[in-house]
């Protein structure tokens, strides 16, 4: 049973056969159905007072090949102009262009919201400051700034001033919220940035980390030295990561929060390369073990 949507008018095409056989053509650009002994069902909808006379085709066959083109599952490259202006595509130089640009629109855009306030809500520029100046604090509550109106002019009032203020804070969350969106994006174009340098420096720090242990350990064979170096690894992705995300969301500073990272973990390996140079057993459960002996001799004997 075969339902054709193709002309998208709902089931209005159906095929019925009691077996067929489904194959691909030579040049893998096709699906053929061939069906024997069914029916094919059509319901007429493009003919004028179709709704009164509802025509409806049926035919019959004894053998049927139906081709279904393959065309739209064919592998294709992505257009790479979707993705070409992408923070996480562009090199060092598009990238501090990139951040110049979004800077000076963020500033802008920060600058102008008094401005589109003000004139959007005009009320507030109108206000003679003379006026309220000499009215005291503690009595302007008392004032009544409707005074001289009818009650239904002060409703009206009321309602307008009521409209104002809540337009105007739904303006102040829309600019929020864009002024976020937009600092967020300069933060990844800050951290896309470190991030050229930081993973070639991980690459040394993890260098000096994990050969090192190969030389201090010096039992276990391979196994031992790759699961210390996992566990490294695993700390240092930690690390980078929660920087990252920190970078992102404006929390730390792109200098500090894509740097921690290899800085955490660059001490480490220069320690460890310094005792794999100096041949100490640092890693050596017989000398551990020597050495727990030893103080613990020292304190019975005290």
């Amino acid at each position: 049973m075969i339902y054709d949507h193709r002309d998208k008018k709902g089931n209005i095409k159906l095929t019925i056969a009691d077996s067929g056989r489904m194959e691909m053509t030579p040049d893998k650009l096709n699906l053929l159905f061939t069906l024997y002994h069914g029916h094919n069902y059509i319901e007429k909808t493009d003919q004028r007072n179709y709704r009164v006379t509802r025509p409806f085709q049926r035919s019959s066959f004894r053998k049927e090949i139906i081709k279904f083109s393959l065309m739209d599952f064919k592998m294709s490259r992505t257009n790479e102009d979707l993705f070409k202006n992408n923070y996480s595509m562009l090199n060092l130089k598009q990238l501090r262009k990139a951040e110049d640009s979004l800077v000076e629109r963020y500033r802008n855009e920060r600058d102008g919201i008094p401005r589109s306030i003000i004139n959007n809500f005009y009320f507030y520029n109108k206000i003679d400051s003379a006026q309220l100046a000499k009215y005291k604090l503690d009595t302007i509550e008392s004032f009544d700034l409707l005074a001289g109106f009818t009650p239904s002019q002060k409703v009206e009032i009321i309602e307008r001033a009521l409209g104002k203020s809540r337009n105007l804070k739904n303006n102040i969350y829309y600019y929020k919220q864009n002024l976020e969106s937009r600092s967020k994006l300069i933060y990844k174009h800050q951290a896309e940035w470190h991030r050229k340098f930081t993973l070639s420096v991980a690459c040394f720090v993890l260098f000096f980390i994990g050969a090192p242990l190969g030389a201090i350990i010096r039992k276990g064979g391979l196994g031992l030295p790759v699961v210390i170096s996992i566990l490294f690894f695993v700390l240092f992705h930690i690390i980078s990561i929660t920087g990252e995300k920190s970078v992102k969301s404006g929390v730390i500073d792109a200098n500090i929060g894509m740097w921690v990272a290899p800085v955490v973990l660059l001490p480490l390996g220069i320690f460890l390369t310094y005792k794999a140079t100096t041949d100490s057993p640092l890693l050596d459960s017989e000398s551990w073990t020597k050495f727990f002996h030893k103080l613990f001799k020292k304190r019975d004997k005290q």
